[in-house]
């Protein structure tokens, strides 16, 4: 079941829905399952952040500040600690305290290399959060970096729509910080992002990128 509601809600944050169910067939196996099993770390991320894509910001960082009371080291090392410290990641780059945000740049910084995930996901590279994060700091070059990184990486393996997605955080960057040449940059990478977004389907994205060009 947690397999099954992991990947509705990737297909809910990428198509803005998922064959047979809305928000709520998706939202309630999720805190089922957090009820059943207060241990197992994955739902309670997932939650926050589906809690995030619906605008549920309170929701979201009271989740966070769970799991985030004493560094994140509540969350278990186990096989799928990097994909719950990579959601995470996503959710405090949105919500979270800088104090959040900091400790789980600590966290991550050792596995830029890698990619994030579990054994049935795949959430690109760790390099892509590690620059959201680090933009989130207002570290812009440094999160321009990593984000360029985290597009080259999933290039190379076929990662397309992690690619796409490290690419349009990188616009977003240099959009905000503006040295000469960004805006230019930032226009050619949201185009490639979009292009691929309506390659695969990937509305919600897709939706988003579109706003932004205009």
């Amino acid at each position: 079941m947690r397999t099954a509601a992991q990947q509705r809600l990737l297909l809910f944050l990428e198509q803005g829905g998922f064959e047979g169910g809305g928000v709520e067939d998706l939202r309630s196996p999720l805190e089922r399952l957090e009820a059943d099993r207060p241990q197992d770390r994955v739902c309670t991320a997932l939650l926050a952040r589906l809690d995030c894509e619906l605008g549920h910001e309170r929701e979201a960082q009271a989740r966070l500040n769970v799991l985030g009371k004493d560094g994140f080291h509540i969350v278990q090392r186990d096989a799928v600690w990097l994909m719950v410290i990579t959601v995470l990641a996503d959710v405090a780059a949105m919500v979270g305290t800088p104090e959040h945000i900091k400790a789980l740049y600590e966290l991550l910084r050792p596995y830029s290399a890698l990619v994030g995930g579990g054994p049935h996901l795949h959430f690109g590279s760790v390099s892509r959060y590690l620059g959201n994060l680090a933009a989130a700091l207002s570290r812009l070059d440094e999160a321009a970096l990593f984000l360029q990184d985290a597009a080259e990486a999933d290039d190379r393996i076929g990662a397309l729509p992690w690619s796409a997605h490290a690419k349009a955080d990188l616009a977003r960057v240099l959009l905000t910080r503006d040295a000469p040449g960004d805006r230019e940059a930032a226009d050619s990478l949201l185009r490639e992002a979009l292009t691929t977004y309506k390659e695969l389907g990937m509305t919600v994205a897709a939706d988003k990128v579109i706003a932004e060009l205009r």
